[in-house]
């Protein structure tokens, strides 16, 4: 195999994925085969290269002579990788880590108890900013796709504060692509959806919620460590009366009437639709069997976990 003889740098906040698309334009290559072969020494028949990138390790032995990346610094800051060891046990991380940093056969998304169902039409595309486009172009010359902006249920550019849009280059597809951010794949709608300011508001918080989960380790003990905090919390509320044998007493529609209020209904749309389509059921699910369930919604639980406690911090901070 022939040594590469170059590997982009990766520009500030860029998803791993944007760098290894860009590689594929500049590298002439006819088939996205190829750039598996270039860049990890063997082509891959696993489609969640896009924000959960496997075999880093391999990935920096290819470019170690052309570059000083490391597989921890890659994985922590041009994956999303922080945000779905968030919600995981101290073992569970330990397995993500291993999945992401080794060559494995089995799927990275079981690794993470990605909940796939979660994937509504507003998470199936990478995500972009169209001031941030603008300005990439007239810094670097090119635009790239980043990482932050394609952390599930951030919907809003923190830095422009504006929606982000969808491009056509899908997350997840059968078989590995590489798309690199470009005019063509990043159309820019001119009748874009209008917000109203409470609404904006509570989007920008759980956005700045997001960012900060995916920036900062937490100390985290589970999904049953989780439901038990909600539930101490409901009860101290008085939205929860607990019960002899451990069951519990609660008016399940008002409580969903008092989150839905919390948040307004646009923004619980934007965000997490489940929560308004199942008037409820969602949410109780979420609240008192998230710890049964194999998969894990996080966005679903961020907008709990401010909605009982105030924001991600402040949860942090009570514990």
């Amino acid at each position: 195999m022939c040594a590469l003889a170059s590997f982009p740098r990766l520009y500030p906040d860029e998803l791993l994925y944007s760098g290894l698309a860009r590689y594929h334009i500049r590298s002439g290559n006819q088939s996205f085969r190829q750039t598996d072969l270039d860049l990890f020494g063997y082509s891959s028949q696993q489609a969640c290269r896009v924000t959960l990138t496997n075999n880093l390790k391999g990935l920096v032995k290819q470019i170690a002579h052309i570059s000083d990346y490391r597989v921890r610094s890659l994985m922590e800051h041009n994956t999303l990788y922080p945000f779905y060891a968030a919600f995981l046990s101290p073992i569970e991380i330990r397995k993500l880590g291993s999945a992401t940093i080794e060559k494995r056969s089995g799927s990275i998304l079981e690794q993470a108890r990605v909940d796939l169902d979660s994937t509504s039409d507003r998470r199936k595309y990478l995500k972009f900013c169209p001031l941030c486009l603008t300005t990439e172009i007239e810094q670097y010359g090119e635009p790239y796709w980043h990482r932050l902006h394609q952390i599930p249920g951030l919907v809003i550019c923190t830095q422009h504060r504006i929606l982000l849009l969808d491009s056509s280059v899908l997350i997840d597809s059968h078989g590995v692509h590489y798309h690199a951010a470009s005019d063509e794949n990043c159309i820019v709608d001119m009748e874009q959806s209008e917000l109203a300011p409470d609404s904006l508001k509570h989007l920008l918080e759980i956005a700045t919620d997001l960012v900060w989960l995916v920036d900062t380790r937490i100390d985290f003990r589970g999904m049953g460590w989780l439901r038990d905090r909600y539930i101490a919390q409901l009860c101290k509320r008085g939205s929860v009366k607990k019960l002899l044998r451990g069951e519990f007493k609660f008016d399940e529609r008002e409580l969903f009437q008092s989150f839905r209020d919390f948040y307004d209904e646009e923004s619980l749309n934007w965000i997490e639709p489940r929560f308004v389509d199942t008037e409820g059921k969602y949410l109780i699910h979420c609240l008192f069997a998230g710890d049964l369930d194999p998969k894990i919604d996080r966005v679903a639980h961020i907008l709990i976990i401010r909605y009982l406690f105030g924001s991600i911090t402040d949860f942090v901070m009570s514990h």
